[in-house]
């Protein structure tokens, strides 16, 4: 997670964005992926 906020950070720093739903989006993906990850392992650890 700490990673993934210091690139959100250098991101916003480098490429100025014009608004703030980039954080929105980044957030929306992260979250999706962290549930896929979980539902993954639990389901590799099952068998």
């Amino acid at each position: 997670m700490v990673l993934a906020l210091a690139w959100l950070f250098i991101y916003q720093k480098t490429f100025y964005p014009r608004n703030e739903w980039f954080v929105g989006i980044f957030l929306y993906l992260y979250v999706v992926y962290t549930v896929f990850e979980v539902w993954f392992m639990t389901r590799l650890a099952k068998s």
